[in-house]
């Protein structure tokens, strides 16, 4: 009884402390916000045993209206964040205590949380009237300002840009999406699924933003757009995301009503819960008060209906869908609805979603672990489960964007990030960086290689020709070797810029001189070397990449005879995640012989 009334006790003070937190952060946020979360408490939760993160999920499963999960480990040592509605709270946090779950009451980031997004509103209301032509890709914005941005984009670029209607809301808002780029062949992005992750739609908005800038100025951009046009849904769940600018700043769910209100007051539903993949399984609710309830059946939702007839029409084209989400700085792979259950792809697109972080890091250093949805919680009715499931689209991922943690500002991230956040996933995404060169490291590699009637046979494949192959006049003095001949291959990849006196392709690199190498008269390979510090020989910034072999023939039985060739195995070397090999080409360099460039064949 002493500690059961001393947990109240406790409950009760920390309950109070968070309530005048919350009504000290001034006017400029709104009072009906304040009043949702009166009472409410952020636990931190880290379970030590198998056992423990058992007991962990089950009790977030049972208790789910009373319970919003923020962040849910699947391993043990690792914290989960959930918040607790003020009629459970003591009952929660004492099973978890119970059970040997270290748990805190973390207060101080819930408020700090609330200020930021109070700052932002402050900020808005002292603002001059919006226009779409100042518009800023650093600010979060409403949803008519956003469609009010695409429909002025539309307007100033109709050759290139087209507004799609993909449908409309509960409440009547148009599920506006904006395709860029002239090509039949598409990739879709979708953002604001979850209305709360306001970082996931301002990324996306992002990237129509860095689109439309470069379409003009980079050529490499406008080739890929030509190829692959990009559609792009910045706000999947309108009504939802309106509320959370003039209502709850957390709210999750669409706004949908049903149930007669005197009986059932409770709104909206989880639209990452709706789709026809396992609906109404393990991760969901049918309590419609919460978080994660999945309606009344598969597609009750006119938001979920319209995305899925849209995708459903243009499968054939679409390659790839990602859907954006918040926070943890995660690239979730399929399947999520059970840990052993896989897309055919699996490995493909695995090897994809590593490439992809590895090209996000390289931007601002933030690291994304690629991890299987399931392995972080079973989830059911998911959009992008059902995309690769009831769809011909080959590939799909969910991306949970900035931050890491509640401490780094959790759901309401500030501002200050969003510009970051867009411009490390616009690369993996768009792929903008086609592949290139590394920068300037060299692997040398020596092989003895025999003569044998006339052919060259390798002891690595990667070095091996048929002299067949070979240009008539390289042949024949081979062929004039005995059997017993021997000569050396040096195998050396290299960046080159295939000319004597050309400079290197962009502005930002810059020849390296110590690394000029006279093949003969004619041409001379010059490794080209970037201004900008590259973390590793792998790091790739242009589209030419070569692996070239010296030949140095020499025999006492020809009299005193000396020639090089030059072996050039041509093809597009990438990041994987982007794009495939092009097809070998196996040249021979002599005289004055160019090799030609290549580039990468597109997996999208």
């Amino acid at each position: 009884l002493f500690r059961k009334t001393k947990l109240n006790i406790m409950m009760l003070f920390l309950q109070t402390i968070f309530t005048i937190g919350l009504l000290r952060l001034g006017s400029g946020y709104s009072n009906k916000a304040l009043e949702t979360y009166q009472g409410h408490i952020l636990l931190e939760a880290v379970p030590h045993t198998e056992q423990q993160l058992i007991t962990l999920q089950q009790l977030i499963h049972c208790n789910n209206s009373e319970i919003d999960v923020w962040t849910l480990s699947s391993s043990i040592r690792k914290k989960s964040l959930i918040l607790v509605a003020p009629q459970r709270h003591y009952d929660i946090y004492k099973r978890m205590l119970d059970d040997g779950i270290k748990v805190k009451i973390v207060i101080d980031h819930l408020k700090s949380m609330f200020a930021t997004h109070a700052n932002i509103i402050e900020r808005r209301i002292h603002k001059r009237n919006f226009s779409s032509k100042d518009f800023d890709l650093g600010e979060y914005h409403t949803y008519d300002e956003i469609i009010e941005y695409m429909k002025m984009i539309s307007y100033q670029y109709p050759n290139w840009t087209k507004l799609i209607s993909v449908g409309y809301s509960f409440e009547g808002r148009e599920l506006l999406a904006i395709k860029i780029g002239t090509a039949s062949s598409s990739f879709w992005i979708d953002a604001g699924i979850h209305s709360r992750e306001w970082i996931s739609v301002s990324s996306a908005v992002f990237i129509i933003g860095q689109l439309v800038k470069q379409y003009n100025l980079n050529t490499n951009l406008r080739r890929l757009l030509s190829k692959t046009s990009w559609i792009i849904l910045p706000v999947f769940n309108p009504d939802g995301y309106e509320f959370t600018w003039n209502g709850d700043r957390l709210w999750r769910k669409s706004r949908s009503k049903y149930e007669i209100p005197l009986f059932n007051p409770c709104v909206g539903v989880d639209l990452n819960r709706n789709f026809d993949m396992d609906f109404g399984g393990f991760g969901s609710s049918s309590n419609p008060c919460s978080n994660v309830y999945h309606g009344r059946h598969s597609f009750s939702e006119p938001e979920t209906r319209a995305v899925m007839r849209y995708l459903s029409k243009m499968q054939d084209k679409i390659k790839a869908c990602i859907s954006l989400h918040s926070f943890s700085q995660l690239w979730l792979m399929p399947y999520g609805n059970e840990q052993g259950h896989y897309p055919t792809n699996y490995k493909e697109m695995v090897k994809l979603a590593n490439g992809a972080v590895k090209q996000l890091r390289r931007v601002h250093r933030s690291i994304y672990k690629v991890i299987k949805a399931s392995d972080l919680y079973i989830s059911t009715g998911d959009a992008i489960d059902w995309v690769l499931n009831a769809t011909s689209i080959k590939y799909g991922f969910t991306v949970e964007l900035r931050p890491t943690t509640i401490e780094k500002g959790g759901f309401i991230l500030p501002e200050k990030e969003i510009v970051p956040t867009g411009e490390e996933i616009s690369l993996p995404c768009l792929a903008l960086k086609t592949c290139s060169r590394t920068e300037a490291c060299r692997i040398v590699e020596y092989h003895k290689l025999i003569i044998e009637n006339g052919n060259m046979e390798a002891v690595d494949e990667n070095v091996s020709a048929g002299a067949g192959n070979l240009q008539k006049e390289t042949n024949s003095s081979i062929q004039e070797l005995r059997d017993e001949a021997s000569f050396t291959i040096a195998s050396e990849q290299l960046c080159a810029c295939p000319s004597t006196d050309s400079p290197c392709a962009f502005d930002n690199e810059t020849d390296n001189s110590e690394n000029v190498i006279q093949i003969n008269s004619g041409t001379m390979l010059i490794l080209c070397q970037s201004k900008e510090r590259l973390p590793s020989c792998r790091d790739f910034r242009r589209p030419v990449v070569r692996l070239f072999k010296d030949l140095e023939v020499s025999s006492d039985l020809q009299g005193s005879f000396n020639r090089r060739y030059t072996k050039a195995r041509i093809w597009c070397r990438c990041t994987r995640g982007e794009f495939k090999k092009s097809k070998l080409t196996e040249i021979w360099m002599y005289g004055m012989q160019h090799a030609d460039t290549f580039t990468c064949n597109r997996l999208f």
